[in-house]
Parts: structure tokens; sequence; C-alpha cells
């Protein structure tokens, strides 16, 4: 009987603690009315790095990991809101490099092309 005392004690212990990290984990996501859940302050896609790292991401499935592999190195430049991300082309190449737009602040691809 002490036995299942214990276990509830214990139980009990446990499940304060989950409550009590839970709570603390909801201070940190900044809930909004319009829209639960994290919203970074410098938006989901903050610099360069992470802007290529999507584009990169979104481009691999499209045209294959060789092909997106020969567009090294990405270049990623921002403008009203948005990074435009494109590949270039080796000098002895011909075609065009893929170019990926991303909202900096939701991190929702806008457009994948291909330039000429």
């Amino acid at each position: 009987m002490k036995f299942a005392k214990h276990i509830v004690v214990v139980f009990g212990l446990l499940l304060s603690f989950a409550a009590s990290t839970l709570c603390q984990a909801d201070e940190r996501l900044k809930q909004t009315d319009t829209l639960p859940g994290y919203i970074p302050k410098d938006g989901f896609v903050p610099d360069e790095r992470t802007a290529i790292a999507v584009a990169i991401a979104v481009l691999t499935p499209i045209y294959g990991d060789e092909e997106v592999q020969s567009k090294f190195p990405f270049i990623a430049t921002f403008k009203n809101g948005k990074w435009t991300v494109k590949g270039t082309l080796s000098s002895n190449l011909v075609g065009g490099v893929p170019e990926v737009q991303i909202s900096k602040a939701s991190g929702r691809i806008l457009k994948v092309s291909s330039s000429k």
C-alpha cells in the first residue's frame, strides 16, 4: 500500500513539473490573436544563410540534387520584404539558373523560376 502512495506522489510531482514546463514554453511562444504560434521578431527567414538553405530545400525536389549542386554558389539578395535567391552558372555553360523568392516575414515561397 505504501508503494502505491509513493507512485501517486511521484506521478503527481512529474505532472506538476510537466505543467510548469509547458506554461514556461507557452510564454516564450508569443501567442497572438490573429495567428497563434511563435512569430520571430526578425521573421522566419531573417538572413541570407537561412534564405539560401530554404531555397535549396525547395529546389532539390524539383530539379534534383545534382542539378542544384551544379548551380552553386547561391546568392541571396533582400528587397521589399522578400529574399531572392539565385544560383550561378559556370562560365563555360549556357542556360539558366534557378531562382526562388521567399517572404522574410512568413517564410512563404512566393515564386520558383529559372532565369536565362
